[in-house]
């Protein structure tokens, strides 16, 4: 393989075409414009503000810890004199960009494996790298692939490795399969092995790519003595590309701002980067299986601009007719994407088929070459471009996040209208809970307020990590917490106990918790989000104040100036997070209508109740995407309440 590869590079470069590498670049280059122009400005919803927070005061973000890009997004704040999310959000588009030059590369070397030098006749030779350049832009610009360039989060460095890395096992495949080739330390295979390695440190669905690469390997170098030898010789430097992970540790041991527990135990450290305890989202079954799978595939096609999933098919076609091996190597890459992510019981799923997406990548490149040898050069690039130009069409009003400020703009408002030094108990982690780690411990917002998700506390690490980070509102509870660490025996993990044994564990759970809430009360002003389990201080009164609502013991009247949230709409992107906003807003409003109404402000009501309505986002049941699992239920039900919601009052006023 080695000569073609020469050979083609050599032939490009005689005929005035771009070289791999700056065909790389110029792919690269015009997707970060895209990415930057489309980034948002500052942190979306779920993980992304607990994440950014994580790297700008360098936490500990919540399991696998992805301590590599939380490195980088240190040096990244540090270096560039802009707002830390700015800074951050800028690494993700490059990182995510860089993916994209990746896949060119990887394209390019591909298309000249299969372009057999044998076939070539003197009319038709030509580099592959302008196709691998325009394969790379339209796998750039999936919705799945163009998403983790808009705003911070793990996922983008795994899209900058993910083609590298595969590109690194190639090559180190092709040196070890020449007849002379000796087992032992080879400088390709230390730095694919490294490199593997590190992209473990930035996702682990590295993995992903194991049945692809040990079919490759197995086929390529047979199953002997020598191949399993040479596995033994990268191992080293396998390890070696996995240190960032005692990152985890050594920021463990400052107690930092940002946190999900102490990790202070190689045990721990396990736990942490299998992330033990979010193990009950996997293997949800094949009911959760059949809505995530559905849900890809049913937004596949318009992903891929419709035209890219018949070259697709195409190149999948050609691979198999070419190079069977290599058609089984891009199968296999996209079932494992598919079947994993198809495992999660959660609604964040688009970056859990990048691996998927990647596989497909390498069959539209396949298609390209496909079309150049049926219908010509100058129509390929024509059909390559609009390829391109439709998927970027298609896929820029979901992809777009520049107006996307409705996680900040809401944790903003519900932290400044607390009362103060408040002691809020919320598992809105989506909305609430992770933004409010950037917004107070980067930006100084209200840092009077302590924030906590009370389902954190089922977490043995996390307890110990409370217990030293707010040891005034742990030690009221000391002996309750002991009980329950003592019953739980590992808090997190409840669901491997007997019937009995958990349900001890749950009933110390809520008295650890209540005990907590009673201590801070003399204290503190104590409020929950609506959603909090009523087994939470079951004995007080929730009063509804602005975003939240206050635990109070009496009955007392509790009044609330007017006031005018903070809120921006998101135009042109319908999901389950963007109505679940909009909605929390409404029902805030008329909770408050009700406590009015209760306490005889009629005309207080009527104000909150006409607030209520201006949150309605006036979306057509029509209007509403494809969504993971039951989000385009619930999306359909919120766009029900609201017009029920209006018919109401409309009656109310004839």
């Amino acid at each position: 393989m080695d000569h073609v590869v020469g050979a083609a590079h050599l032939h490009s470069n005689a005929h005035g075409y771009p070289r791999p590498h700056l065909a790389a670049l110029l792919a690269g280059l015009l997707s970060l414009i895209l990415y930057l122009l489309t980034m948002n400005l500052t942190f979306g919803f779920v993980d992304k503000g607990e994440m950014a927070a994580a790297a700008a005061t360098l936490g500990l973000p919540h399991p696998t810890g992805y301590p590599t890009i939380i490195l980088l997004g240190k040096l990244f704040t540090t270096i560039l004199p802009l707002r830390e999310i700015l800074a951050l959000n800028i690494l993700a588009a490059l990182l995510t960009a860089s993916g994209v030059a990746g896949l060119s590369l990887l394209f390019s070397y591909l298309l000249r494996y299969l372009n057999n030098v044998e076939e070539y006749t003197t009319e038709g030779r030509e580099p592959t790298n302008i196709y691998a350049a325009l394969a790379a832009l339209f796998t750039g610009f999936t919705a799945t692939w163009w998403g983790q360039g808009n705003g911070f989060e793990a996922y983008s460095l795994f899209a900058a490795l993910l083609p590298v890395v595969t590109l690194l096992f190639f090559r180190y495949v092709d040196r070890q399969s020449v007849p002379d080739a000796r087992v032992g330390f080879d400088r390709s295979g230390a730095w694919f092995a490294a490199m593997l390695g590190l992209a473990f440190t930035a996702h682990l669905m590295m993995v992903l790519l194991a049945p692809a690469f040990l079919f490759w390997y197995f086929y390529r170098l047979g199953a002997g003595r020598r191949s399993f030898l040479r596995l033994l010789f990268l191992a080293p430097f396998f390890l070696l590309g996995l240190l960032p992970y005692f990152y985890l540790m050594i920021a463990s041991a400052g107690t930092p701002a940002v946190s999900m527990g102490t990790v202070n135990t190689l045990g721990r450290l396990a736990d942490y980067i299998t992330g033990a305890q979010f193990q009950g989202y996997m293997l949800s079954g094949w009911k959760v299986f059949a809505a995530q799978s559905g849900f890809f595939f049913r937004k596949l096609p318009s992903e891929l601009g419709y035209i890219g999933l018949a070259v697709a098919l195409l190149g999948m076609i050609t691979l198999f007719r070419r190079s069977w091996p290599l058609a089984v190597l891009a199968l296999l890459t996209i079932a494992a994407g598919v079947i994993y992510a198809g495992q999660f019981a959660i609604k964040e799923i688009e970056p859990f088929y990048l691996t998927a997406i990647f596989g497909i990548g390498i069959c539209v490149a396949a298609g390209m070459l496909w079309m150049r040898r049926t219908i010509g050069r100058a129509a390929t690039l024509a059909v390559a471009g609009i390829m391109v130009v439709a998927t970027c069409a298609m896929n820029f009003g979901w992809s777009n996040e520049r107006g996307n400020t409705l996680a900040e703009d809401y944790s903003r408002n519900v932290l400044e209208t607390l009362p103060r030094n408040a002691f809020l108990l919320s598992t809105r982690w989506d909305y609430l809970v992770s933004a409010s780690y950037y917004l107070q411990e980067v930006q100084g917002i209200r840092p009077d307020v302590v924030v906590l998700n009370p389902n954190l506390l089922r977490s043995a690490a996390y307890l110990e990590y409370f217990q030293q980070r707010r040891p005034n509102l742990a030690r009221p509870a000391l002996q309750e917490i002991q009980e329950y660490l003592r019953l739980g025996e590992r808090a997190g993990r409840v669901d491997k106990l007997s019937y009995q044994d958990a349900l001890q564990a749950q009933r110390a759970f809520y008295r650890m918790v209540n005990t907590i809430v009673d201590g801070a009360m003399p204290n503190r002003p104590v409020c929950v989000t609506l959603e909090v389990d009523t087994l939470i201080a079951p004995h007080r009164q929730r009063v509804p104040y602005y975003l939240a609502f206050v635990l109070r013991s009496d009955t007392a009247y509790l009044p609330q100036r007017a006031i005018r949230y903070n809120f921006r709409p998101w135009r042109g992107r319908v999901d389950a997070d963007v109505m679940n906003i909009h909605e929390m807003y409404t029902v805030s409003a008329l909770y408050r209508a009700n406590y009015e109404a209760l306490h005889g402000r009629r005309d207080l009501a009527n104000d909150y109740i006409g607030y209520a309505l201006t949150f309605d986002p006036n979306i057509r049941e029509r209007d509403v995407p494809p969504l993971p699992l039951t989000n385009r239920e619930g999306v359909l039900r919120v766009i029900r309440s609201y017009r029920e919601l209006r018919s109401k009052v409309a009656d109310s006023l004839r």
